[in-house]
């Protein structure tokens, strides 16, 4: 009837046409197919995103509206920024939950929203990721009933119902639904990029436990090279890292490369001194007293020095198995 009207001239235009990316024309032969129809009569709900946090500057949401006997469907594409919090303390092994909230408010007209099938993928199917940097595991409508206080929160809520943002009270009920669209990190670029020339420098330290005891200048050298090549790729690969409030577990691989690479300086510092004392004792001829306490010396050096090493092996490993494993 809609469309009759506006083909007749009784009306001047259809407000709704059934689908967004055709014009209507007043030719009476193209019959009532979607692209060529009107809805204006058709009653459609108010669905309302609360989690959208920007449109596109156009604002142009493609639509089609196609009526089966006594079936509507109504199929919108929505683009634009959604807001949903992000948990990183694992990235880059994180994976997220990623929610769009829809809601409508009067339960007199919907009881409660049927979730329908979902996809991965728009369009068609290709090689290569689903979306850049991100594996989409799978998509889940989930149909519920809350209310304002569940949703926002004892202090937003108040704030809202204070400036009349609606006529409901904190524990009215509205119908709504979630998409949750679940995601894991593709972790591959970031274990090769970062983590494996970091742990291959942590290897490299290992050097310095193998450089004779005494060659203090050598063994610091070579360790701060070490670790200034730590810090330039740190600064390299700082930006591609999440800037959170808590450690995450690629902050937490940096934090024990350095401390692995440190930790020889102290080290060397000290076996250096305790050869000190050893060299001092040995070439004491005089004295065989002071040369076997130089040999039990020079043995501490070598059995400290040794030691660090496997400490270091030992930490190196464990940080990271506790690392990848979330802990």
């Amino acid at each position: 009837q809609a469309t009759d009207r506006f083909r007749n001239s009784t009306e001047a235009e259809c407000v709704r046409p059934c689908a967004s990316d055709y014009t209507l024309s007043k030719r009476k032969d193209q019959g009532y197919t979607t692209r060529v129809s009107c809805c204006d009569d058709l009653w459609l709900p108010t669905v309302r995103m609360l989690n959208m946090y920007a449109l596109p500057p156009a604002r142009q949401q493609p639509y089609e509206i196609t009526v089966d006997n006594d079936t509507v469907t109504w199929g919108v594409t929505v683009s634009g920024e959604i807001y949903t919090p992000f948990n990183v303390e694992n990235f880059p092994f994180d994976s997220q939950d990623l929610k769009l909230q829809f809601e409508y408010s009067k339960q007199d007209y919907i009881k409660e929203f049927l979730p329908g099938p979902t996809t991965t993928r728009a369009v068609r199917k290709g090689a290569g990721d689903i979306v850049y940097g991100w594996h989409v595991d799978d998509v889940v409508v989930v149909p519920d009933n809350v209310t304002y206080m569940a949703l926002f929160g004892e202090n937003e809520t108040a704030g809202l119902l204070a400036v009349g943002a609606s006529k409901m009270d904190k524990d009215s009920e509205f119908t709504s639904f979630d998409i949750v669209i679940h995601v894991h990190r593709l972790h591959s670029f970031y274990m090769m990029a970062l983590f494996a020339p970091m742990f291959l420098l942590v290897i490299l330290s290992f050097a310095t436990y193998t450089m004779p005891l005494d060659m203090m200048a050598v063994r610091i050298s070579f360790t701060v090279t070490l670790f200034l090549s730590l810090t330039a790729m740190q600064f390299r690969f700082n930006d591609l890292l999440p800037h959170s409030s808590y450690p995450t577990a690629a902050s937490k691989v940096v934090l024990v490369s350095y401390c692995c690479v440190a930790v020889c300086i102290p080290v060397t510092i000290g076996v250096y001194y305790l050869m000190l004392r050893a060299n001092n004792g040995i070439n004491d001829i005089k004295d065989s007293f002071l040369a076997r306490e130089g040999k039990k010396v020079y043995k501490q050096a070598k059995i400290v020095n040794a030691t660090a090493a496997v400490l270091v092996f030992v930490t190196v490993v464990i940080s990271m198995v506790l690392i990848m494993l979330g802990l």
